[in-house]
């Protein structure tokens, strides 16, 4: 009989207990920020074209790397080590600063593809072994971080948003083209953003499931966090 890769609490306590600690290096978790560091973030939003846009763009791509990473560890998981070699050098990718639109961009679509590649997966309900069952445990716990950095980016993101198109549709019109360039890749994180983190819960739901289905434990700290979704 095979050995069962238990999920430890310890292990998603890492995931879901992120809210309270400094779990993810920039990132902005609701309650975690000092009065002092929540003054700072509204001086900043006013300033659309310097550090709020610049703030937004890199925790994208820090929440960008954590989902690529559990997306390798699937990967591998699922005997695709190529694939998995990809990922894992694009999330370093986007952890080393890749801010570009251009950058994160190309990031969202080969995390789509991948996505759409483990759900077919998935649903085949391909036997694991002892091996690709660990690494199936990484990239479940990494899908927790991911919904979770991606969440706490939501708010920041649209007000973002919603500023920026303020202040391009008040703009004159030889200053409004230069607006829309400088402000490109928050306004794209902005509008991808709510997608992009939908399609992320309900894949840590289905990789929940599966692991139900595959007899993989699931502690209760995941399944609460799967009915908060």
């Amino acid at each position: 009989m095979k050995n069962r890769i238990v999920i430890s609490a310890a292990m998603l306590t890492m995931a879901f207990g992120m809210q309270a600690n400094a779990g993810l290096p920039g990132l902005k978790i609701p309650g975690a920020a000092t009065a002092e560091a929540a003054t700072a973030a509204a001086t900043a939003a006013t300033d659309m074209s310097g550090n709020s846009q610049e703030a937004i763009v890199q925790n994208f791509a820090n929440a960008l790397g954590i989902v690529l990473k559990g997306q390798a560890e699937l990967d591998l998981a699922f005997g695709n080590k190529e694939s998995a070699a990809a990922l894992t050098s694009m999330a370093e990718a986007m952890a080393g600063g890749a801010t570009t639109k251009a950058d994160i961009k190309k990031a969202t679509e080969v995390s789509a593809e991948a996505q759409e590649s483990n759900a077919e997966k998935l649903a085949a309900g391909e036997e694991l072994s002892d091996e690709a069952r660990a690494h199936y445990v990484n990239g479940l716990v990494l899908s927790a971080e991911g919904v979770i950095a991606t969440k706490a980016l939501s708010q920041d993101a649209a007000d973002f948003g919603a500023s920026a198109k303020d202040q391009i549709s008040s703009a004159s019109m030889m200053k409004k083209a230069k607006l829309i360039k400088s402000l490109s890749a928050g306004m794209f994180v902005a509008k991808e953003l709510p997608g992009f983190t939908a399609d992320l819960m309900k894949n840590f739901e289905m990789l929940v499931t599966y692991a139900n289905s595959a007899e993989i434990p699931v502690p209760a700290d995941a399944t609460d966090f799967l009915a908060a979704l």
